[in-house]
């Protein structure tokens, strides 16, 4: 099936159902607002490519034109994201005719490379591996803040796919639980196998600590049931799994923020702060940071503004906002600077995400930063960037050891 191929401005309505049926809880239309029509140099006219087959929507993707700096020189790129291919018309070519239009047409502009944000293991990572593609991972942490809901949620897609941890679920998970600081979950819940059970269950108890090692260990590239086991024998040893005690609380405990730096929240920016915002951009090579991009990562819906200030000058900021998925409530930092480097300030504005997100009642918070933050966080690499040469450049940014990718980039 071919459908009929366009390049321009299509219904939001329909690209906003076709993405939420293709991604489930994609996003609203005051976020299509934000990521559309808001977003700096959006042409609907040449960055949105569609298929359609009759008068329905069976494929779109959205293009990102955008410059990545580095040693003073910038470099277009074109970012492919919003993908989508209504299930009906899978497994038809739709989603390769797209990739070779939008491909034609970069090619055709003056990108030097395309690239997309993938995950590891998915389709669209492993058809881009297949084409050539090059990629780096990127530095993803997270941080639980409700171990049960994220372990219901997301454990299974650990699990996915071993029929061995399946049947044991069947047959006993719901007289297995792990405990957890906001409450138990059965074997059978962490596989969802959709067991209805309300008798009694045994099991271990896990420290917040130990849900963070668990996580960090089972997303860790090469890791194997030896390293799982390696880290449960040390987990036991610290007391952070026990069996017939209720694990830690989920309850945070911060320092004191460090006199010299004053942290404070807000819903918006103001203009006065715009200038300083902007100049906050590090040397590392990154996509641009212009005032108009900064003006609009602000912009996002229902998200919070995080400043920090030395003897009254702004010295570092970032932006949390919030993201459902599959009924878990993310806090994404959106973006994250602080002068000249400063880890005071770094940990000062971490403190302070943390007590914010706590005060919203999200379940995780999701940060992309190569520093260290401490055990409460679990490195993560899954998220990576993919890309392809459309010319032979002299430099390889994108290759480089050192580079700033933030969620804004991915969003």
């Amino acid at each position: 099936m071919r459908g009929q191929f366009r390049t321009g401005k299509i219904d939001q309505s329909q690209v906003l159902s076709l993405l939420n049926e293709s991604f489930g809880d994609w996003g609203d239309e005051e976020l299509f607002q934000w990521k559309y029509d808001d977003y700096p140099g959006y042409d609907p006219d040449e960055h949105a490519f569609s298929i359609t087959v009759g008068d329905e929507l069976a494929a779109f993707r959205r293009l990102f034109r955008r410059e990545f700096v580095v040693d003073g020189e910038t470099i277009p790129i074109h970012i492919y994201g919003d993908t989508a291919v209504a299930p009906k018309y899978r497994s038809q070519g739709l989603y390769s005719e797209l990739y070779e239009r939008t491909r034609a047409y970069s090619e055709q502009s003056d990108a030097q490379y395309i690239g997309a944000f993938n995950r590891k293991g998915n389709l669209t990572f492993d058809a881009n591996l297949e084409r050539g593609w090059s990629y780096r991972t990127l530095p993803l942490q997270l941080r639980i803040l409700s171990p049960k809901a994220v372990l219901e949620t997301y454990a299974s897609l650990i699990t996915d796919g071993l029929p061995l941890i399946d049947s044991v679920a069947e047959a006993v998970g719901h007289r297995f639980h792990v405990g957890t600081s906001d409450g138990p979950l059965t074997l059978d819940q962490i596989v969802a196998t959709g067991n209805d059970f309300n008798g009694r269950s045994v099991g271990p108890a896990l420290s917040n600590t130990a849900v963070t090692d668990y996580v960090e260990a089972v997303s860790t590239d090469g890791s194997t049931i030896r390293d799982l086991l390696t880290t449960s024998a040390r987990l036991a040893a610290n007391g952070d799994i026990s069996i017939g005690r209720s694990s830690s609380s989920t309850t945070l405990t911060y320092e004191d923020t460090p006199g010299e730096v004053d942290v404070t929240v807000r819903e918006a920016v103001s203009k006065a702060d715009l200038e300083p915002l902007t100049t906050l951009s590090g040397d590392a090579p990154s996509f641009r940071r212009t005032r108009e991009d900064i003006e609009h990562l602000t912009r996002y819906p229902n998200s919070d503004l995080v400043l920090a200030r030395r003897n009254g000058a702004l010295v570092g900021y970032a932006i949390v906002v919030p993201y459902e998925n599959d009924g878990v409530i993310e806090g994404r930092v959106l973006e994250m600077q602080t002068r000249d480097e400063d880890r005071a300030v770094f940990n000062a504005l971490i403190r302070q995400i943390e007590s914010r997100a706590l005060e919203r009642e999200f379940d995780l918070l999701l940060i992309l930063s190569e520093k260290e933050i401490d055990n409460q966080w679990a490195a993560v690499d899954q998220q990576v960037l993919v890309w392809d040469e459309l010319e032979q450049a002299d430099k390889k940014p994108l290759q480089r050891g050192n580079i700033h990718v933030s969620f804004y980039d991915i969003v």
